[in-house]
């Protein structure tokens, strides 16, 4: 699911629920502005997104493609520090503190 996408489910769960964005701000407490960017697809802080589940009840994993910055998986980047940095391995202890002398 793409960003508009998840915008376009906060919009249907608020019009769905029979607010308005001036409902959500008074009994929310969040700017209509603020709101209606979001239900474009713009993104948001992990704080909103928290929030944004417990009123919704949208999954934190659905809201999570909202997340301000980039989105790259922890195994996606473990893969690339890996190809990017091969493990060394030494045949012996002696082998291993010559090569540590070496770089000193």
């Amino acid at each position: 699911m793409n960003k508009i996408e998840v915008g376009s489910l906060i919009r249907e769960w608020r019009m769905g629920s029979g607010l308005t964005t001036r409902d959500i701000e008074r009994l929310y407490h969040i700017c209509r502005a603020s709101w209606n960017c979001w239900e474009r697809g713009d993104v948001m802080s992990p704080k909103w997104i928290s929030r944004m589940n417990e009123i919704t009840g949208i999954s934190i994993d659905t809201l999570s493609v909202m997340k301000k910055g980039p989105t790259v998986s922890l195994s996606k980047l473990a893969q690339e520090y890996e190809e990017t940095h091969p493990t060394i391995v030494f045949k012996d202890t002696d082998t291993y503190l010559k090569t540590i002398e070496r770089y000193k």
